[in-house]
């Protein structure tokens, strides 16, 4: 029996996914390499093959590094091996070579399990990505700074106070809509709930999807955005460990061919 990792290599937060047979059983950060090391242990000792799969578009030297302080013999494939210039896996790529590898996988699950319908995928992390995916193929899509990304733009005025995400999510929820902001601190909280109703808003008029995929380490915060929206949460699917069921799939076509 084989234990399949998929790894994550992102910008901010590398992680990795445990399979045992089809099932998602773990998902661990890719930084403490002693924790990993004992989840590999207990999840492997049955198993006489570890494979795994990366998506990579973080740091290459630090990946390489993790991946050789790991206390098992891995069969690893990266992304980058598969991917052609104009398709992945059969499915058609409009877009450049400059698209990273976590958004094209994610497409490709979107784009083989919804044949017939259009999807956007809404990935909030570090960025935060909207990519578009219809039967004809994966159309392209968009890139905005992350949550806590928009929030540390404003320390480049010296005056302004340093805000957390996960205190702004709070207060921004709590914020009055119909209210001016009338402090400094509700002023960015405020900006930041307008900013997201805007990304969503230019989703509902503009891309029209059948269906919305939301992911990413920060989709919590954006989550509440989507529920007030009658159209949004008809169509919304949350699925926090999108990533790793598309790198698994990946991982068993790509092997099929």
């Amino acid at each position: 029996m084989n234990t399949i990792l998929t790894i994550d290599n992102g910008n901010t937060n590398p992680h990795v996914g445990f399979f045992e047979r089809s099932s998602l059983t773990e998902t661990a950060p890719f930084q403490d390499l002693k924790s990993l090391n004992l989840s590999l242990k207990k999840s492997c000792q049955n198993n006489s093959h570890v494979k795994a799969i990366i998506s990579d578009v973080g740091n290459k030297k630090k990946l390489h590094e993790k991946l050789s302080s790991l206390n098992f013999e891995i069969e690893s494939t990266f992304i980058s091996e598969i991917r052609k210039s104009d398709s992945f896996l059969g499915m058609p790529i409009f877009y450049s070579e400059t698209l990273g590898d976590d958004r094209l996988c994610q497409a490709y699950l979107a784009w083989k399990t919804n044949p017939k319908s259009s999807v956007a995928i809404i990935d909030c992390g570090t960025f935060t990505t909207i990519d578009y995916i219809t039967e004809q193929g994966f159309l392209g899509g968009y890139i905005f700074p992350g949550p806590q990304t928009y929030l540390d733009s404003f320390q480049k005025g010296s005056n302004l106070p340093i805000m957390e995400l996960q205190k702004s999510s709070m207060e921004e929820e709590s914020l009055d809509t119909k209210q001016v902001p009338q402090s400094t601190e509700d002023a960015i909280l405020g900006s930041l709930s307008v900013f997201h109703q805007g990304v969503l808003t230019f989703i509902k008029e503009k891309l029209t999807p059948d269906k919305i995929i939301l992911t990413g380490g920060k989709a919590s915060n954006l989550l509440p955005h989507l529920l007030q929206e009658g159209f949004l949460k008809k169509c919304l699917d949350y699925r926090p460990t999108f990533i790793h069921e598309a790198l698994f799939q990946i991982l068993q076509d790509y092997e099929a061919q």
